[in-house]
């Protein structure tokens, strides 16, 4: 990372407790640079806790954390929706029918604007 870059998410003393008292991680500081980032480890440590944090789902027990733009995160259970689309989950519906407008000779340049 340059030194005039921003990390994208950086944690800070991060810590997080289920309300029955299981601590998930305590004391977790850590940056991650803007892109795409993987999270790997053993089922149960607390991966997809954490990126509920980031994501704005869950709450830190303590410490803190920022972020530069968007987070997101694909969950580990999706509910099957089977009136939409892939390009709909994609979100790449209104350029598939810009392009293919385009493709059949129309040349308005809302379909240009559009991709």
């Amino acid at each position: 990372m340059s030194i005039t870059q921003k990390p994208a998410v950086s944690l800070a003393n991060l810590s997080f407790t289920w309300p029955d008292g299981t601590p998930v991680f305590r004391h977790l500081t850590a940056t991650f640079e803007a892109g795409r980032t993987g999270l790997i480890g053993a089922n149960g440590t607390g991966k997809t806790t954490l990126l509920r944090i980031v994501a704005g789902e869950l709450s830190p027990s303590s410490g803190g954390f920022t972020s530069v733009g968007s987070v997101s995160y694909l969950p580990q259970h999706l509910i099957l929706d089977t009136t939409t689309t892939v390009a709909e989950l994609l979100g790449v519906q209104q350029r598939l029918i810009a392009l293919r407008a385009i493709e059949s000779g129309d040349v308005s340049a809302t379909h240009f604007d559009v991709l």
